[in-house]
């Protein structure tokens, strides 16, 4: 039985994950602008977490603090940026070099850890994160029709770090709620930031 299940797990998490790839291309082809991409994933996304949510009434409503609320928010707005400054990254760079800039997230994970979990992170990391950031950069193509080199490489940057400052959110959110803690009212909460910041990202 416990096979079954971990194989379903697995099934499902290579599911997740093809779908995902599939995202920068699909805003690359797309006729709408990056802002308005951004937008409606977002919406779309905290449409569901509310279908969700509401399904599963009785474990989700029955939480009466709201502890979690403003972290959520927080992680929110971090997606808001992430998303909007990602779809520039996609058209202005590429599908390709665009996602693997935002995947600099995992060391900025590990950064928020050591500064606001006071995790212990080894010396040796800073150094192995100094000698990524340069491969990083020497990997990032320049489009001399749209942005240089450097610009590409900070936009990218800025993906990673506001993706992490995200699910740092997520993950104090989950931590202030002591026990039971509403995550699809709270991915709910933290997709409607996000369509919020870029909507008015959008009108300025």
């Amino acid at each position: 039985m416990k096979i079954a299940s971990k194989k379903c797990f697995h099934l499902k998490l290579v599911v997740g994950v093809a779908a995902i790839s599939f995202s920068p291309l699909a805003v690359k082809i797309v006729s709408f602008s990056t802002s308005v991409s951004a937008f409606y994933r977002s919406f779309y996304a905290a449409f569901f977490f509310l279908l969700m949510s509401l399904y599963k009434y009785k474990e989700e409503f029955s939480v009466k603090h709201f502890r979690w609320l403003l972290p959520s928010i927080i992680a929110g707005i971090f997606l808001g940026i992430d998303l909007a400054v990602w779809h520039k990254t996609i058209i202005f760079l590429g599908a390709g070099p665009a996602t693997f800039l935002g995947n600099s997230q995992i060391i900025f994970i590990t950064l928020f850890a050591a500064f606001i979990f006071r995790e212990k992170i080894p010396v040796i990391y800073y150094m192995t994160v100094a000698l990524v950031m340069v491969g990083l950069y020497l990997l990032t193509p320049s489009a001399a029709e749209t942005v240089g080199r450097t610009t590409g490489y900070m936009l990218g940057l800025i993906v990673g770090f506001t993706y992490a400052g995200m699910l740092i959110g997520l993950r104090y959110a989950k931590s202030r709620s002591s026990g039971k803690y509403p995550e699809l009212l709270s991915l709910c909460t933290v997709f409607s930031t996000a369509a919020l910041v870029i909507a008015l990202y959008d009108a300025t």
